[in-house]
């Protein structure tokens, strides 16, 4: 188990896989957690968290964060380095992640800052922090300080640092600035990246399109087909037509004999004389204050306002008469005549069958010559089994000895003895030609395919689709980009899964992903289909 914090770790499969904390010196115990924290993360799935949960037993606490589906950054890193831009974001990404803690009354001091321990997707669009809810985190170094030791760490791995972002993640280094400060600083820049990109990476602007616009003059007149099946539609008779036609005349006539609003206003003498029980009603109840007049006052003026509405009707320009009720629309009910049925011309004669000629008579079928009599065999006894060696009435009888020998000559697949029996045979030769121990090595086969042997460099190896020390990586589809992987220490070597799809077994039993598993002579790895021993 490694330290954290003053607590111990390890990767455990539980619920999925989990990370596991405790503390190996003092055990844990609920004095050392804040309540409040505690219930907020077991109650709410709080957005940028691993998932929380914890176990008491003995009074002894242990704290679990499931990470299933996830990778730490740091391995992700490893294989896929960032570029200034994606780092960037990415640090948004975290101290958005910072802020939107707050609203669940969490303390920024206490997440954890380390690339071991942040977790990412595939694809690296949704980070997840581990927060610790203990009271012990208040000793440890202020969130500043930790959060540009996290930067340092990730800015000194990034391709291409020069440029806007390059500029303000240098200033804001050398004086340690907060994380808000950085996230102000680091959308700046990217702003300014974004203005100051080639016209062939810059975004365009969406094309502004008019809503409900009419067609272009070409557009219109191509479109004059007809839709399909509109030539099946009943056609209008001309009496419908003209009454249709009609109809949309006197529509448009009522429409421009509409008067303007000036011309529905009320005459004077109309306001003088609803002005006058509008303005006693009021009056009287200034006067006298009771409930009688209030609700007399009240009374009249919906009264009045009633009649204005009334009165206040729309009328047209010529006479003040109302507008015309809607014009009835015309009677559609009338059929046109059917046309005439047309005549189908007769069906043509086919022409008669033509006549197929006569089968042919095949040839008799030839005699087959008498099978001719095999030998008698007789039973030779050569090692634990018999072979079976033909006999001719003319052969001599022969020695068994000597027949033996030429049986085993006769034989095409024979094993033929190329040296002494009793001769010493070196079993193992170290790889680089000198005496000594040989590299260990993984052996073994997928399938018909012929044997593997891969050695084990000092640096390790990694086994995946992407690595160039695994020659049959492309050909293994079930295999991950980076499935696993071996970690030498002089003569001892652990293995450890990087998160793969379909995951590695050890001698039967599935490895948990990013921990390190020490390997012994003979293990069993089994991987993507193929079978492996190690040899040491």
């Amino acid at each position: 188990m490694n330290g954290l914090h003053g607590l111990q770790w390890d990767r455990v499969e539980k619920n999925g896989h989990s990370l596991v904390l405790r503390r190996a010196d003092k055990p844990l115990t609920a004095a050392d957690l804040n309540g409040t924290e505690r219930k907020m993360l077991e109650r709410n799935r709080i957005q940028g968290l691993l998932p929380f949960s914890l176990e008491e037993q003995d009074l002894e606490i242990t704290l679990f964060y499931n990470y299933t589906l996830k990778r730490p950054l740091a391995q992700e890193l490893r294989f896929h380095p960032l570029r200034a831009d994606e780092l960037a974001r990415l640090l948004i990404d975290l101290v958005f992640i910072l802020d939107n803690s707050l609203a669940y009354l969490l303390q920024t001091h206490r997440f954890v800052l380390e690339p071991d321990h942040i977790y990412v997707d595939g694809e690296m669009r949704s980070l997840e922090l581990v927060y610790l809810p203990l009271t012990m985190m208040d000793g440890e170094p202020d969130l500043p300080s930790r959060w540009n030791n996290l930067v340092r760490i990730l800015w000194a791995d990034v391709n291409e640092p020069a440029g806007p972002i390059g500029r303000a993640m240098t200033g804001m280094l050398e004086r340690n600035a907060s994380p808000a400060e950085y996230k102000l600083k680091l959308l700046a820049a990217l702003q300014d990246l974004r203005t100051t990109a080639p016209p062939d990476f810059a975004e365009l602007p969406a094309p502004a399109v008019k809503p409900h616009a009419m067609p272009s003059a070409p557009l219109a007149a191509e479109g004059k087909r007809q839709l399909p099946g509109m030539d099946k539609l009943r056609p209008l008779s001309a009496n419908a037509q003209a009454a249709a036609t009609a109809a949309e005349d006197k529509q448009r006539a009522a429409q421009k004999t509409v008067d303007p609003p000036s011309a529905t206003r009320l005459s004077d003498k109309t306001l003088l004389i609803l002005g006058v029980p509008l303005l006693a009603g009021w009056g009287a109840y200034a006067w006298l204050l009771t409930n009688p007049a209030l609700y007399a006052a009240c009374g009249i003026t919906v009264f009045i306002l009633s009649i204005g509405y009334h009165l206040r009707g729309p009328r047209s320009a010529a006479g003040g008469k109302e507008i015309p009720e809607p014009v009835e629309q015309p009677d559609w009910s009338a059929k046109p005549a059917k046309p005439d049925r047309p005549e189908w011309p007769e069906r043509p004669e086919w022409p008669e069958r033509p006549e197929w000629p006569e089968r042919p008579e095949w040839p008799e079928r030839p005699e087959w010559p008498e099978r001719p009599e095999w030998p008698d065999f007789r039973s030779v006894p050569i090692g634990p089994k018999a072979v079976p060696i033909p006999v001719h009435a003319a052969e001599p009888a022969l020695a068994p000895l000597n027949r033996q020998a030429d049986v085993y000559s006769e034989m095409p697949n024979r094993t033929v003895l190329l040296s002494d029996p009793n001769a010493t045979v070196l079993l193992r030769q170290p790889a680089n030609g000198k005496t000594g121990e040989a590299e260990p090595f993984l052996e073994g086969k997928k399938g018909g395919e012929p044997p593997l042997r891969l050695p084990i460099p000092e640096k390790g190896l990694l086994i995946g689709r992407e690595s160039a020390e695994w020659p049959p990586g492309e050909e293994h589809r079930e295999m991950s980009r980076q499935h696993c992987e071996i970690i030498r220490n002089g003569r001892d070597c652990l293995i450890r899964d990087l998160g793969s799809k379909n995951g590695t077994l050890l001698n039967g039993n599935s490895l948990i992903p990013f921990k390190e598993y020490s390997l012994r002579q003979g293990d069993h790895l089994e991987l993507a289909g193929l079978s492996l021993f190690f040899q040491s």
